[in-house]
């Protein structure tokens, strides 16, 4: 009997172990323990804003109107701060609780290894994501996304932003798979 597959398993196996990385979206941080576990990077990112978004498009979102509050948001961000803190205080693990873009301005560009993006589902903040991280990308890194599918409260946000960067920008897909996909950048054909 052949054992199921399980996608975010394998979208960690194109991603560079011992490398530096940056989760956008963390949640309550079960991912950034697979990351860790799996990969032991020299530094995991965990980028999120435990922000609560108001408006009608976030209402079924675990960050939105009728799933979360202010508070919820600070629970999970303490929450995650609690989790991390030995990988915090050593150095393996920083919090960057900030909007997705604005947070991507710390990076240098071509100074990461991958990224793996499941933050703000919608097609603005996903492309928002693209644009903010895909400079900081060292050629052959890698950016994965989760949710890469038209059934969610999202709609068509994440595959319609994913398309709009295959169409430009330098990339090959290496896995498209139950709601996640694996985009490496290649070298600029001259």
């Amino acid at each position: 009997m052949l054992a199921p597959i399980n996608a975010r398993q394998l979208v960690m196996s194109h991603l560079k172990r011992f490398g530096i990385g940056i989760e956008v979206g963390v949640h309550k941080g079960d991912y950034s323990a697979l990351l860790l576990n799996a990969l032991r990077p020299q530094k995991l990112y965990l980028v999120d804003p435990w922000e609560h978004f108001d408006g009608p498009e976030y209402r079924a979102a675990v960050y939105g109107g009728a799933v979360s509050s202010p508070e919820i948001m600070q629970e999970r961000y303490e929450g995650v701060r609690d989790r991390f803190a030995s990988e915090i205080k050593a150095g393996t693990v920083e919090i960057v609780r900030q909007r997705s873009g604005k947070a991507a301005e710390r990076f240098e560009d071509e100074s990461v290894d991958f990224v793996y993006v499941d933050g703000d589902h919608t097609k603005e903040g996903v492309t928002i994501d693209v644009e903010a991280y895909w400079p900081k990308l060292k050629e052959g890194g890698v950016m994965a996304f989760d949710d890469y599918s038209l059934g969610g409260w999202w709609k068509d946000g994440v595959v319609t932003a994913v398309h709009a960067m295959l169409a430009s920008r330098p990339c090959i897909i290496i896995l498209a798979m139950d709601g996640q996909v694996v985009v490496r950048k290649i070298a600029k054909a001259n």
